[in-house]
């Protein structure tokens, strides 16, 4: 009773300045009430008092879980959220997976149709209308996925006095292509720019310039193999093959009997073209490595957070490129917000829980976002131990039942390749 009085009287309270007055209360009133002789009575009723306490946190964190659960999949988009809504209930259904791919067959033809005049305003009245908030509240959306930034959008939500982002997870190539820079980097603040210092994250080294040799490469092979074709066909030669076998059937690809093709010049290079191809690659990773060796982080102001935090290389990549594009309109909007009792919180799912959990760590670094939050769902394992002991105080992730997400990583992949060799080994001694 108490709790839900002062949840009306005072709703900027949280729920721990609640409770904690609840339980003032309650020991002020039983020591006013209760004799010295009763002190045992008095203990097993604190008991009881401190065990409901824990169920209405509990229970509160519940609430908290669903709502943050509906803002994370509303990044997804409008169709997404329909699909959800259908397959909700007790069984899933072929007839639930049926009726949800009706609802976004359906909602396609509606506009085809012309029966939607706007469909972005259709697709932020599903989303936010799912998750209760009303959509004069959004601040900021962005509509396509980039290289290492993945869709999100802002809003506040004037009820629980957040304000919201809300990261898409892995939904593209460019997703998938940021889940798979797995390697380990070590988390500085501010973070790193990589629109401004790529080299840092290895981007264009990985991707552009080894894309543009290959492309290169594979032409100048095509070149070489087109030149004696030409010469072979040249005015000078009298259209009589060797054996007295027409150029154009050996030019067609079936060698004439006595003479021993060898395969195409493009076949060899390609066939032969992956050793080379790794090769390359080890070098050029050897030099980006150097290069980022010899990178002075203090020259551009930028400084460990601690020697022990590391994080996954392509996702601390995208929240460090969120951080630079939510930044200006937090320092905007957040001021106002905060005196208003407003507080910031960060969620996704899979990509966009991660990108979300280091995007808190990241803005925690500043004293004015000193109150970020996360709540996360299927979680990547992402961070060293060290910074995910650190991070448990703000960060709430969610794991359902067997995901494979939140337990995948390099070591987890490197463990199983191990198990799968000595089992595979005691077989054969066997």
């Amino acid at each position: 009773l108490l709790m839900s009085v002062l949840k009306r009287e005072a709703p900027n309270m949280t729920t721990t300045e609640r409770l904690s007055g609840v339980w003032a209360l309650m020991r002020h009133d039983m020591q006013d009430h209760i004799s010295r002789d009763d002190r045992v009575t008095e203990l097993e009723t604190l008991e009881q008092m401190l065990y409901y306490c824990k169920v209405i946190m509990f229970i509160e964190t519940l609430e908290q879980m669903l709502y943050y659960y509906k803002v994370a999949i509303g990044a997804y988009g409008g169709a997404v959220v329909k699909m959800v809504q259908a397959m909700q209930g007790d069984n899933h259904t072929p007839s639930n997976i049926k009726r949800a791919l009706k609802v976004v067959a359906n909602k396609t033809m509606s506009l085809t149709q012309g029966e939607i005049e706007d469909a972005d305003l259709l697709e932020m009245s599903t989303i936010f209308g799912w998750i209760g908030v009303d959509v004069d509240n959004v601040i900021d959306r962005t509509q396509k996925t980039l290289p290492f930034l993945p869709m999100y959008y802002v809003f506040k939500d004037p009820v629980r006095k957040t304000l919201c982002i809300s990261i898409r997870g892995t939904f593209g190539l460019a997703d998938i292509v940021t889940d798979a820079y797995a390697e380990h980097i070590q988390v500085v603040f501010p973070p790193v720019d990589p629109d401004l210092y790529p080299e840092y994250y290895n981007i264009k080294d990985k991707e552009s310039e080894r894309q543009r040799e290959r492309e290169a490469e594979a032409q100048r092979e095509i070149d070489r193999e087109r030149a004696p074709k030409q010469a072979t066909l040249s005015p000078k030669t009298t259209g009589q093959s060797p054996k007295g076998q027409e150029l154009s059937t050996f030019s067609s690809g079936v060698a004439p009997k006595g003479i021993k093709r060898k395969g195409s010049r493009l076949a060899q290079i390609f066939s032969s073209d992956s050793a080379k191809n790794k090769a390359k690659d080890a070098d050029r990773d050897r030099d980006a490595d150097k290069k980022r060796d010899k990178f002075n982080l203090r020259d551009i102001g930028c400084v460990p957070i601690d020697s022990s935090y590391f994080a996954h290389k392509g996702m601390l990549c995208s929240a460090s490129m969120l951080y630079y594009a939510v930044f200006p309109l937090l320092q905007r909007e957040f001021p106002r917000l905060r005196r208003e009792g407003y507080s910031i919180v960060t969620c996704g799912h899979s990509l966009g829980a991660g990108v979300a959990a280091l995007l808190a760590l990241l803005l925690r670094q500043t004293p004015e976002f000193v109150s970020a939050r996360c709540w996360g769902y299927g979680c990547p394992a992402i961070v060293s131990p060290p910074l995910s002991q650190v991070m448990a105080q703000y960060c709430t992730t969610c794991v359902f039942q067997y995901d494979m997400v939140p337990r995948l990583s390099i070591r987890s992949a490197v463990n199983v390749a191990n198990r799968i060799q000595h089992l595979s080994n005691l077989k054969k001694d066997k």
